[in-house]
């Protein structure tokens, strides 16, 4: 079950981080990675986009602890994600 400190305001529509995070899955309903007003790395095992109202209705008790919601647009320095091998690998250069 998702720890509910991991679960975004549903009223907040952009996201930005700040330090580093490592984090399981991410669910959002927009990933921008490159922007300047955030100063944070996102660390994850993978990025899940969806619309807001999916989103809304996504059950809690089947994600992971460590996965996160934002119910808006996340915006990010650089997201960071784990390959098939277990190792962190910048978005540009990520191949599914």
């Amino acid at each position: 079950m998702i720890n509910p400190m991991n679960i975004g305001d549903k009223s907040i529509k952009n996201s930005y981080l700040h330090g580093n995070h490592y984090v399981g899955v991410v669910y959002c309903k927009d990933l921008f990675a490159g922007d300047n007003k955030a100063s944070g790395c996102l660390y994850c095992d993978d990025v899940v986009i969806m619309p807001e109202d999916e989103l809304k209705e996504l059950d809690l008790s089947k994600l992971n602890h460590n996965d996160r919601i934002y119910y808006g647009t996340l915006h990010v320095t650089d997201a960071i994600f784990k390959n098939k091998e277990g190792e962190y690998e910048k978005i540009e250069s990520r191949v599914d």
